[in-house]
């Protein structure tokens, strides 16, 4: 069946004929891969980071409550957190400690590092440490805040 295209890409299975014409197509379309994973690495900090098909139980009890702290706040809309909270919680900064590589405990993302020059060391912006553990402050301002749940719908047990 492929025997009229021997070459493969081993990215994503393009076939080409082993000629002349066949290997300059291979390898343009190699160089098209490159491009592709640099430009996708360079805006990589624009985009959410995937997380894997499987999750731990601390995700799956940090994303129930974040679903039922969203629903309450549906209903309360005027009783949710300002916009200037917010800001203020992703202001805030903790010096990096030693070694310390782990994303937030909560939404399992990265923190954002920058150096301080005052303070002449690096430090994660937008993150408070509770109990030594180091959280996003607008993930753990979220977890922390009171859930309110919603009422069954009617006839619903």
């Amino acid at each position: 069946m492929y025997q009229g295209y021997p070459d493969q890409c081993s990215q994503c299975g393009l076939r080409t004929t082993n000629d002349e014409k066949g290997r300059e197509t291979m390898k343009s379309h190699l160089d098209w891969h490159f491009r592709r994973n640099v430009r996708s690495q360079n805006e990589r900090g624009h985009r959410a980071t995937p997380r894997g098909w499987y999750t731990s139980q601390e995700m799956w009890e940090a994303a129930a409550v974040d679903d039922d702290v969203a629903m309450g706040d549906s209903q309360n809309a005027g009783q949710g957190k300002d916009e200037s909270n917010i800001e203020e919680l992703r202001k805030m900064t903790i010096v990096v400690p030693v070694g310390h590589t782990e994303p937030c405990g909560i939404c399992r993302e990265p923190f954002e590092r920058r150096f301080n020059e005052d303070e002449e060391d690096w430090e994660y912006v937008n993150a408070v440490d509770v109990d030594g553990t180091i959280f996003h402050a607008t993930c753990q301002a979220k977890r922390a805040s009171p859930v309110v749940l919603l009422p069954s719908p009617a006839g619903s047990s």
